[in-house]
């Protein structure tokens, strides 16, 4: 996939105790929080019979796995 933006580290302070202690969770995002849109891009043809939609919902799929990771780790 050719990014059509620069990464960048976000971070945000843990729930709880953890937070209250300064422990933070950390991942890297699209700059503009464009990541949504260059998921959602087809893929160019990497080979004969190459199923670029399939490729385009694994894509969509990691990214909400990705964020809901992210989610996960706050808690």
């Amino acid at each position: 996939m050719t990014l059509r933006n620069d990464v960048q580290f976000f971070f945000a302070r843990k729930a709880g105790t953890a937070g209250r202690n300064g422990n933070t969770i950390g991942t890297l995002i699209c700059q503009n929080f464009g990541c949504s849109a260059n998921v959602r891009r087809l893929p160019p043809l990497a080979y004969e019979g190459y199923d670029r939609e399939l490729a385009r919902e694994m894509r969509m799929l990691r990214l909400r796995e990705h964020v809901a990771g992210f989610i996960a780790g706050l808690g």
